[in-house]
Parts: structure tokens; C-alpha cells; sequence
């Protein structure tokens, strides 16, 4: 969900369940807005100011990739 994936890898996985690539590709940008939305509605908890998401979001992307 968090890396780039290749449209050979869709194809597989279309192939495995009997749909179009395009479908594959299609849910997975779906689900990575979804993911998205229910992390930055989780850290708009965290913080006084809905300003304040963004630098936090951008600090917790930092903190995951060391």
C-alpha cells in the first residue's frame, strides 16, 4: 500500500482473481486514498489546530522510513 507498485504486478494479481488489471488498479489507488483519509483523520485527533496535521503527517512519514 505505501510502495510503488508495477502494472506487471496487477496483472498477477488480476490473473489470480479473474479481473482486468485496470480493476486491480483502480481499488488499489481506492484503498491508498482511503488509508490516506483514516491517517490524517487519526492525527487530526492528535493535534489543537487541523494546520497542525500536515507537519505531523510529513514527521510521521519521516519517523516510518527510518
Amino acid at each position: 500500500m505505501t510502495g510503488d507498485s508495477g502494472f506487471g504486478e496487477y496483472n498477477e494479481v488480476a490473473k489470480r482473481l479473474g479481473i482486468q488489471p485496470t480493476s486491480v488498479a483502480v481499488a488499489v489507488h481506492r484503498l491508498r486514498q482511503r488509508y490516506r483519509q483514516l491517517i490524517r483523520d487519526e492525527v487530526l485527533l492528535t493535534v489543537t489546530e487541523p494546520v497542525e496535521a500536515d507537519t505531523e503527517i510529513t514527521h510521521l512519514i519521516q519517523a516510518l522510513k527510518s
